[in-house]
């Protein structure tokens, strides 16, 4: 459910499995696995790009500028490179194949693989019911030791959601409510289409759908009447429209997912499911996130 966390990798004790890595990339990512595989690990190689990236304009002349900064970006490419396939060769000897789409830690044990299964066939039986369809087809991912969660750089949260692609869960989050969460998110995404659309979904609503989609019992009217002083401590919905702002809430106990939902149901409640077609249409054609000023209205008393 969390979005951002501390990542880790290291490749010197990969270095040796660097270029056998190479001749592995036929086992069947597609290039969005990849791309988010990477994604968890490029933090780590940016400070070492912007090191030669800096020492390629502290050269007077200007064309061993433009030299330097060449090598700087094939350096750059190189590491990138490394990242990638490390991870596919850790994938492969630490997770395995357990249905499509599906893997799993290979110490998992097979009678809570088929537990998994089951939820996750449930799990996107209540996707189906709420959209009406299902258009996302998500890699998942489970990890229930530390050795396989490393393979992403390490996991804090009981599950993670990248894009519209693919769905990290650990040991705390095989459970139908994360798992639904999970898939409302990739679900959205994957209807709204492009990166760029997406990323204008503000926080507070991406959240609040995947809480009330998922059903959460911790986010319900009752538990928002006691956590917000029915509304009136409640955090203003401006404040939770980015990553670092809804980060930044939940590490305040803020309460942002409860909040969230609260403004999502009041919305969808009174709006219906045809305000929420439109919302993606909309933003599928590249007009960003808006609401009608009537809906806006809803949440005056949360802003």
């Amino acid at each position: 459910m969390e979005l951002a966390e501390s990542r880790k990798c290291s490749i010197k004790s990969e270095s040796s499995t660097i270029f056998p890595a190479f001749r592995k990339l036929h086992t069947g990512y597609d290039f969005v696995t990849l791309l988010s595989i990477f994604l968890n690990h490029v933090d780590n190689y940016y400070n070492s790009s912007r090191v030669y990236i800096y020492f390629a304009f502290s050269i007077n002349d200007q064309f061993m500028r433009i030299v330097k900064l060449f090598f700087s970006f094939l350096i750059s490419g190189l590491l990138i490179s490394c990242s990638h396939t490390v991870s596919l060769v850790a994938v492969n000897e630490k997770m395995v194949l357990i249905a499509p789409n599906v893997f799993a830690d290979k110490t998992m044990p097979n009678v809570q693989q088929q537990q998994l299964l089951a939820t996750l066939r449930m799990a996107r039986g209540v996707i189906q019911q709420f959209f009406g369809s299902i258009e996302a087809n998500p890699t998942v991912y489970v990890c229930i030791t530390p050795s396989c969660a490393g393979i992403f750089g390490g996991v804090k949260a009981k599950a993670k959601a990248y894009g519209a692609s693919k769905i990290l869960l650990t040991a705390e989050g095989l459970d139908s409510i994360t798992i639904i969460h999970e898939l409302a998110h990739i679900e959205l995404h994957k209807r709204i289409g492009s990166q760029q659309a997406w990323h204008k979904i503000p926080m507070w609503f991406d959240e609040g759908l995947a809480v009330l989609i998922c059903d959460d019992a911790r986010y319900g009217e009752t538990q928002w009447q006691k956590m917000t002083s029915t509304g009136f401590n409640a955090i203003a919905l401006d404040d939770l429209v980015t990553d670092q702002q809804w980060i930044h809430a939940v590490q305040q106990g803020k309460w942002p997912y409860g909040i969230a939902r609260k403004a999502v149901y009041e919305w969808y409640a009174a709006r219906g499911h045809q305000a929420l077609e439109a919302l993606i249409l909309r933003m599928k054609q590249g007009k960003g996130f808006s609401l009608h000023e009537s809906d806006a209205t809803l949440f005056s008393k949360h802003l």
